[in-house]
């Protein structure tokens, strides 16, 4: 899909969120392509070969997610790995002597991302897991319209400066504009 391969490319945080979105989408459609088709692909403004493309595109994405058994809940192997080799570089970026920025946004918001992980039961997931579901779930709060206390909106604001961040400079660091 277009859209998903653009995103991957400019910030992967804002892609994993977009990619467990979808997870929930399929999960929310049952994994079935004719009905994900009639009421979500098909609304895509793009040409008749594109749309047929994205379509393929789900259905791969349902295929997969049936066979990896996600269909209750849990993320793809790949969208696993991305957040497993995105956490490696967060922890060099940690220990690199040349990133203090990086670290001090980090410490900001390391408190937010533990009672996160304690409130979620997320204690076995890394922290760059942590602050996209942290992420997510405040995306899907706001799609419900529902009420988000002052707290956790300082705190989430805290999480995705940090995510930014590290977005930011794992861009910098594939595309070869800058070394850890």
């Amino acid at each position: 899909m277009i859209f998903a391969k653009e995103l991957r490319k400019q910030n992967i945080a804002e892609y994993l969120i977009y990619m467990f979105h979808l997870e929930d989408l399929i999960r929310f459609f049952d994994a079935n392509i004719e009905k994900l088709y009639e009421n979500y692909i098909c609304n895509f403004d793009i040409d008749k070969k594109n749309l047929a493309e994205t379509k393929e595109w789900f259905a791969t994405f349902c295929k997969m997610m049936k066979e990896e058994d996600l269909m209750k809940k849990g993320h793809l192997q790949f969208l696993k790995s991305k957040m497993n080799e995105l956490e490696s570089f967060h922890l060099q970026l940690l220990f690199s002597s040349e990133e203090n920025n990086y670290v001090q946004k980090f410490n900001v918001c390391i408190n937010d991302l533990n009672i996160f992980k304690e409130k979620s039961d997320l204690n076995n997931c890394g922290n760059v897991e942590t602050g996209i579901t942290a992420l997510y779930m405040l995306f899907l709060m706001r799609l419900k319209k529902m009420e988000i206390s002052k707290e956790t909106d300082e705190s989430m604001e805290r999480i995705s400066r940090w995510m930014s961040l590290l977005s930011k400079k794992y861009y910098e660091f594939e595309n070869g504009i800058a070394e850890i």
